[in-house]
């Protein structure tokens, strides 16, 4: 029977192989049905042509995993054999004519064998593995925070000077962690809602510089009541006043002197309302932090001293809550903790632990509502919060060791523990 090659390699083509694979297969069996052959070939090659390469692909594929691909010397190759593009598996004695004909190019059935067999596997679960919150190796800044909390239990904050505070009127929702397009920010706690507006000319306070000038602010309305009210003096320099918040006087684009100007005016100048609606009620609080101020600082020259003091004056609501209900909190904590969300977990659990007399759960969609602002309100978007809301809870707990907090699949378990700053 005459062997027609055109027809066959269109045949070839239809069932999805190239016309270059095609040519040199059908080539190759022509100058074999020129020559000796058995009965197998022969027979191979009158099957349909969906048989034939399924039965070309199990001749050459390879069995478990494939071998790696070894160099191939093209010097030393056969002109036939030149088109090579895979290693050729272990021939088995009765694979041999099947192999010498087809196994240097694996035909496209065999490809469409290997397709088959991954699509009945089950698809891998997207995204990261979950980690072990206890498994994870300390990293250094956690071993730091684990000295620094060694530190603290030799000397307590009192005793060094360490103790700030933070109105708990701030705690129940936190200022945003990055930068917010525009002037209107708004997060939900349950039943409280915070809203910030600002002129979208100066911006809106976010991340760890405001949380640590409104600690400030806190501290001075708590400790200086009596003698000063609500009016909080900043100094004469912007140094100075970088100086009282603990912070060094770097400039630059992006160094400390800044940002502290940058975040000052955005933070000062903000207007925040509480809003809480427990049982279909209506309540409302505003919470601005101040009511008026000056400030008289050269951002040119942090150094040069100004003949007045700037001083910002409290609105009288913040230095009430100041005053009446704050939080009691280690500076050097907030100052170490470089995240802030890691900020608000160490201020939020010192809060919560004074409350809570028996285990209590807080779901995740609960303290996403509260600290998680710049995650996406998708499930992808819950587990990157939980990861790095856990991720911050290990900063927190290698400094706040006291604190007895179990992270699970579906809440938080706060068991009480003594507050990290005792009353």
């Amino acid at each position: 029977m005459a062997f027609d090659e055109q027809a066959w390699i269109d045949r070839f083509v239809a069932q999805g192989g190239t016309p270059a694979d095609g040519a040199s297969i059908a080539r190759r069996m022509s100058e074999v049905r020129s020559g000796n052959h058995d009965g197998s070939i022969a027979a191979l090659m009158e099957r349909p042509l969906s048989q034939a390469m399924d039965s070309i692909g199990a001749a050459t594929a390879p069995q478990g995993r494939p071998p790696a691909p070894t160099p191939v010397s093209r010097t030393t190759q056969p002109p036939s054999l030149a088109v090579a593009a895979h290693p050729v598996a272990a021939k088995s004695p009765a694979a041999d004519e099947g192999a010498d004909l087809f196994g240097t190019a694996p035909a496209p059935a065999a490809r469409r064998s290997s397709v088959r067999r991954v699509q009945r596997q089950a698809p891998a679960k997207r995204g990261p593995k979950p980690a072990d919150f206890d498994a994870k190796p300390a990293t250094q800044k956690e071993l730091d925070l684990y000295q620094l909390s060694m530190e603290i239990d030799k000397k307590n904050a009192k005793e060094s000077g360490e103790i700030g505070y933070m109105a708990s009127a701030m705690i129940y929702a936190s200022l945003p962690h990055s930068e917010i397009e525009g002037g209107f920010f708004k997060r939900r706690n349950g039943d409280m809602k915070l809203t910030i507006m600002n002129d979208p000319e100066i911006g809106l306070p976010y991340g760890k510089i405001p949380r640590l000038i409104t600690a400030f602010l806190c501290t001075q309305a708590k400790q200086n009541a009596a003698t000063h009210g609500p009016q909080v003096f900043l100094g004469h320099t912007q140094a100075e006043f970088m100086r009282k918040l603990g912070m060094t006087s770097r400039g630059g684009k992006n160094g400390d002197l800044t940002r502290v100007w940058d975040q000052s005016k955005r933070l000062f100048s903000s207007a925040i309302t509480l809003i809480g609606t427990p049982e279909s009620q209506f309540h409302f609080a505003h919470m601005n932090l101040a009511e008026k101020g000056m400030i008289l600082w050269n951002p040119h020259a942090p150094d040069v001293r100004s003949r007045w003091e700037s001083t910002l004056t409290l609105s009288q609501p913040f230095f009430k809550e100041c005053c009446d209900h704050s939080v009691p909190l280690h500076m050097a904590v907030l100052h170490s903790l470089r995240s802030p969300l890691a900020i608000d977990i160490y201020v939020w659990l010192t809060y919560r632990m004074k409350s809570i007399s028996r285990t209590t759960p807080i779901t995740w969609a609960q303290l996403k509502w509260q600290f998680g602002s710049n995650y996406a309100e998708t499930a992808q978007g819950e587990r990157d919060f939980r990861n790095n809301f856990k991720k911050q809870l290990r900063a927190v707990l290698a400094v706040y060791r006291e604190a007895k907090v179990v992270p699970t699949q579906d809440v938080l378990l706060l068991h009480p523990s003594p507050t990290h700053i005792p009353s």
